[in-house]
């Protein structure tokens, strides 16, 4: 004897129990309390970006803004994928160069934002590298 087909008599609910999505102790999000936490430190590019962000972390004191730390995070992954496609220029797998300027203009832009200059270099008002090149007025000065 053949078994009937399923009678479907409109639409019912999936036979699913309800439960509540894990929520933290203080009730933010994992990646709130903890942002290395996404990182998979098994690899060597996630070790990397985790060293970053630690380093970028302590550089900054440790700051406890969580647009600060997203930032951070973004700039130590930004940095990462640049440094990658600078080692694909040199090994001379990829031929042009574009991809690695993209990449380094958008981690010099991305450490303007959190606020950082490369250690060693004067800051200049409203120019978060300092001064990179002599003016004219300072060359005609030395003389």
């Amino acid at each position: 004897m053949m078994a009937k087909p399923p009678v479907n008599d409109g639409p019912t609910a999936p036979n699913v129990p309800q439960t509540s999505p894990r929520q933290t102790p203080n009730g933010r999000a994992a990646t709130t309390n903890r942002p290395q936490a996404r990182i998979d430190g098994n690899s060597a590019t996630g070790r990397r970006i985790r060293d970053l962000y630690r380093a970028l972390m302590k550089r900054l004191d440790n700051p406890t803004d969580i647009v600060v730390q997203a930032d951070v995070l973004a700039l130590a992954e930004l940095k990462t994928v640049a440094e990658a496609a600078r080692l694909r220029l040199l090994e001379g797998t990829d031929k042009r160069s574009d991809e690695c300027v993209r990449l380094e203009n958008l981690v010099r832009r991305a450490e303007a934002r959190i606020g950082l200059a490369p250690i060693g270099q004067a800051e200049e008002p409203g120019h978060p590298y300092g001064i990179l090149f002599e003016t004219e007025e300072e060359s005609s000065s030395e003389e």
